[in-house]
This record gives C-alpha cells, sequence and structure tokens, in this order.
C-alpha cells in the first residue's frame, strides 16, 4: 500500500482507491466475518488480507459465507510463537524483525515517537517476495505501517521485514499480524 499524488491509496492487489474509501466500503471491510463467523467491526491488516483473498478467489474463513473450510484440522493454531521486535540499526533508524514467522502474510504496526518524515521500506524477509507497505502518520508524533503480501504466500522464518528510518526515538506500541487466510497470529 502506498500513498498516490493524488491522495489515493493502493490497497490489495495494487487497485487505486479514494482515501479516505467510501463508508460503504469500510462498512463491508470491517465487517468480513473470521473463522469464527464473528464480526469485530475495526478495520486493520487482517481485513486487509481478508479482502486481497476475497479478489482472488480464496474461501472465506466463515463456513457460513462461502464453502465449508477443511474441517481436517479442528480448531486453528500457529505451530511457534511468532515474536516482532524493534533493533537499533544506525543513528536515525531501526529494523523490526520477526522470529518463528509461519505464514505471515500481513503486519499493521503502530509507532509513537516518531518524526513526521520517517519512512518505512521493506526488507528482508519481504524484498523480492510482492508485499506492499503503506504509511499513515497520526497527530505529528505517531506512525501506523501496514505490509501485506499482494498474493496468497506468506513469508515465513527468522529476520528483518521493515527498516523504519529518519525517525526519532521510536517506540513500537501496537502490532496486528496476519497469516495468509486472514487469522490474527497471536503475539505475546
Amino acid at each position: 500500500m502506498s500513498r498516490q499524488k493524488d491522495g489515493g491509496f493502493l490497497v490489495a492487489l495494487s487497485q487505486a482507491v479514494p482515501s479516505p474509501p467510501p463508508a460503504e466500503f469500510q462498512f463491508w471491510a470491517g465487517n468480513i466475518l473470521d473463522d469464527f463467523c464473528e464480526v469485530d467491526s475495526s478495520i486493520n491488516v487482517l481485513d486487509v488480507v481478508r479482502v486481497r483473498n476475497k479478489a482472488l478467489g480464496r474461501p472465506p474463513l466463515c463456513p457460513c459465507s462461502g464453502p465449508v473450510p477443511d474441517t481436517s484440522a479442528s480448531v486453528w493454531a500457529p505451530a511457534s510463537a511468532m515474536s516482532i521486535s524493534m533493533v537499533k540499526e544506525g543513528l536515525r533508524s531501526y529494523l523490526i524483525m520477526v522470529q518463528g514467522a509461519q505464514d505471515l502474510s500481513g503486519l499493521q504496526l503502530e509507532f509513537r515517537g516518531v518524526a513526521p518524515k520517517a519512512r518505512v521500506e521493506l526488507i528482508g524477509l519481504t524484498a523480492g517476495q510482492s508485499w506492499q507497505a503503506a504509511t499513515e502518520h497520526a497527530d505529528g508524533h505517531g506512525l501506523r505501517a501496514v505490509a501485506f503480501s499482494n498474493t496468497a504466500a506468506g513469508i515465513s522464518g527468522d529476520g528483518a521485514v521493515l527498516r523504519l528510518s529518519g525517525t526519532g526515538k521510536p517506540k513500537l506500541v501496537n502490532v496486528i499480524a496476519s497469516d495468509s487466510q486472514g487469522r490474527e497470529i497471536p503475539l505475546p
């Protein structure tokens, strides 16, 4: 996702939409059913991945919304715990690192204490993997970064996924991670 000159955003599959999207789209995206057939009414990276999956023709998570998913696994649980950390790289840059990623398909990161001209770039595990990222500055000191795969495949492994540069002393205050199905990956 990246900001365009006309103020629009590129979202799942690089399709341009106005910024902010129309209220009807926001309501629809915020109400996509999760794997428990529940609605959380908030728009985040989980919804981005679910919209991407819908565009790719993948079955929905909720069996109420379409074909029943494979029921051979009783309850979804990640094979191992994944963690996200921020590591200082240089004078004004930080790396966002993942440990134990398995099928990571989207990340939403919220920072405080970020300079207005801070930049986010895809690196390491996400580089060359058909990922895109977008940032949104809030209140002059906050930054939200959303990064996700344009394909149905997620990434696995340990290493850097993003570089935050041109910033002060940021603090990572919130992380939401998604697998390729649009399910939230639990973080410690």
